[in-house]
């Protein structure tokens, strides 16, 4: 998980990047350029942090409170919940 953990950060500071060229650009074309950069970049990120969310949740689901039942993903062909 630490690898899209780096790319979540590598997109961070790429859009960062693009902000500093986007606020010295000098005309309209190479402001376009930037925004839709920044555009792509930040719909990248979200595909990742989603993953990333999507994966930690699957795989640390807290217990049930009432019953203490955990969901555990590598026994979802027999019985998908164990103590």
């Amino acid at each position: 998980m630490s690898g899209v953990r780096d790319l979540i950060r590598g997109s961070e500071k790429v859009i960062d990047h693009y902000r500093v060229l986007l606020a010295g650009t000098k005309n309209e074309k190479e402001r376009e350029l930037y925004r839709s950069r920044i555009e792509r970049e930040e719909r990248l990120l979200e595909e990742l942090r989603g993953g990333l969310l999507g994966r930690f949740a699957a795989w640390h689901a807290p217990p049930c409170r009432s019953t203490g039942w955990t969901w555990r993903p590598e026994t979802s062909r027999g019985n998908p919940m164990r103590r």
